[in-house]
């Protein structure tokens, strides 16, 4: 997999139109407010899941493969 870095550091690797972030720890106002800044800076949507989200979120969308486990 190749790609490249553009001048702001950031991944140009598959020309994506959006992002999604994935953390189990509550995001902190720090991090929610450079999502922000960077995605304004990359006019690229760029989503948080964080938190009690991602359990509802694997509740509701992963609880068979759980259940598999």
């Amino acid at each position: 997999m190749g790609g490249g870095t553009n001048k702001n550091g950031h991944c140009e690797t598959y020309g994506a139109q959006a992002g999604l972030l994935i953390t189990t720890r509550t995001a902190s106002d720090e991090l929610k407010q450079k999502i922000e800044e960077t995605a304004a800076e990359i006019n690229k949507l760029i989503v948080l899941l964080s938190g009690e989200d991602v359990a509802r979120f694997v509740l509701k969308y992963g609880a068979d493969e759980l259940l598999e486990a």
